[in-house]
């Protein structure tokens, strides 16, 4: 059992207007008493947490039952449907809420129908999430959400995790998010491999809300090459504006990696991929990503690959072990790093100067147009810095610029990058001077060579 002394009573403010607005007995009437209980745990709980939602306290903004102590205690805890009821009719009456996360929580539907009866009055909302719950699912959920959603336009994130959802209920959940706010979703944990059941991401990911989804989480949920080829065509889809899409322990293989880069082949939006936990990927799946990020076939392919998506994971992602080779797993990382350098270089700082200096309604356009001129300005950088790491290094190809028009040399050189990167250009353009079609003629030492090699062929 939870033991009530292992959480210090909160402090409030001693304002003698403040004190005089909160009552500090646990119970206000023999209801509340029923409700909650009489024993130490719960009084505590109810004193130093529930109290304060009641009473609209601004410093008891949410109801977190993953990272607060006394709301995993509260968690811990068996409630009544009145407990759970009464909780509901706290949270619609504060207007200082803004988050609720209910996790391993004893809800069952008739405790989930009667929290709602009062949270639904709720408009201040910003984030609610529900996960782990073994006797409710999206069948309970999706009917009490619908109208909630409608009414509260603060709510931007919501989380519906291990709550069985499946793929047949995303219609219903994007219908009950058409026209919301909402930018982040996650449905973690939710099985939705099930080889009969229908895909269509679209109307969720890109319809579903005004702003657009910018974050999706589909972690764990066995999506395989059915689910990834639902979540390409969103990627396709010109009014997608997801930034962050989790694909984490998915079973995807090397097929679905193919199925996701064709995808992303002209996406300009979509800054993280988190692949992690996808045991079955190979180096050859890890290719496909490596051609997206720069492909290698010409120059002007190089240049225009997609310089956006800057992350495949968490950082140290790539190892060795799961790559299985080092020259792969290096420009990898190179890429990646270029692209992550295209989105986020002075772009952070620009916007928080705008945002400082301008009025709200005026900021997020300016901020927009100023983002998008970074990243062209970026994606130039980006795409010149891949040529040079591609086609400038190593074993360098004269076939790469073999059409080139002598007099665009210095320029293509001045190009490239600083000094140290033009004349180590330069010394494989020299050393390589062996294409009869370049420049006219090969240099004089592969004249000799070829002469030498034409004689022998002669002789023999």
């Amino acid at each position: 059992s939870t033991n009530s002394s292992r959480f210090p009573p909160r402090s409030i403010s001693t304002n003698s207007t403040t004190m005089s607005a909160y009552n500090f007995f646990p119970y206000a009437d023999e209801e509340e008493r029923a409700a909650f209980g009489n024993d130490p745990v719960r009084r505590h709980i109810f004193d130093n947490l529930l109290r304060y939602i009641k009473n609209n306290n601004p410093l008891e903004t949410e109801l977190d039952t993953v990272s607060d102590p006394y709301a995993i205690a509260f968690a811990q805890l068996e409630w009544s449907t009145a407990a759970w009821k009464r909780i509901g009719a706290f949270i619609g009456k504060n207007d200082h809420f803004k988050k609720v996360v209910l996790e391993t929580c004893s809800l069952t539907p008739e405790k989930l129908e009667s929290l709602f009866d009062g949270l639904g009055e709720n408009l201040s909302l910003e984030e609610l999430c529900f996960g782990d719950h073994e006797e409710i699912g999206a069948v309970d959920i999706i009917p009490l959400l619908t109208p909630y959603l409608q009414r509260n336009t603060n709510l931007v994130d919501l989380r519906l995790c291990n709550v069985g959802f499946s793929a047949q209920h995303l219609q219903d959940l994007a219908s009950a998010m058409n026209g919301t706010q909402i930018t982040k979703l996650d449905l973690s944990k939710n099985d939705m491999g099930a080889v009969d059941q229908t895909w269509n991401l679209i109307p969720i990911a890109v319809h579903s809300s005004q702003p657009g989804l910018k974050w999706l989480k589909l972690s764990e949920c066995r999506l395989g090459r059915r689910g990834c080829t639902s979540v390409a065509q969103v990627l396709q889809e010109k009014d997608c504006k997801l930034e962050l899409l989790y694909l984490d322990g998915n079973e995807i293989d090397d097929e679905c990696c193919s199925i996701l880069t064709s995808s992303l082949q002209r996406n300009e939006v979509l800054e993280t991929l988190n692949l992690e936990d996808n045991d079955q990927i190979t180096v050859a799946g890890y290719k496909h990503f490596l051609n997206l990020f720069a492909d290698k076939s010409s120059i002007q392919s190089t240049y225009n690959s997609n310089h956006t998506l800057g992350s495949l994971g968490e950082e140290g992602f790539f190892n060795q072990a799961m790559i299985g080779d080092d020259k792969v797993e290096t420009l990898l990382r190179r890429v990646q790093e270029i692209n992550y350098e295209c989105n986020y270089e002075g772009r952070n700082e620009i916007e928080m100067i705008l945002q400082a200096v301008t009025r709200d309604h005026e900021a997020d356009t300016l901020v927009q147009h100023i983002r998008g001129k970074i990243y062209e300005f970026n994606r130039h950088n980006a795409g010149r810095d891949k040529i040079e790491l591609i086609h400038f290094d190593g074993q360098f190809d004269m076939m790469n610029i073999v059409d080139l028009d002598a007099k665009l040399m210095p320029r293509l050189l001045a190009w490239i990058g600083d000094d140290s990167q033009r004349l180590h250009c330069m010394y494989r353009i020299v050393r390589n001077w062996g294409v009869s079609t370049f420049l006219g003629s090969p240099s004089a030492d592969s004249h000799e060579v070829l002469e030498t090699r034409a004689k022998r062929r002669r002789q023999s």
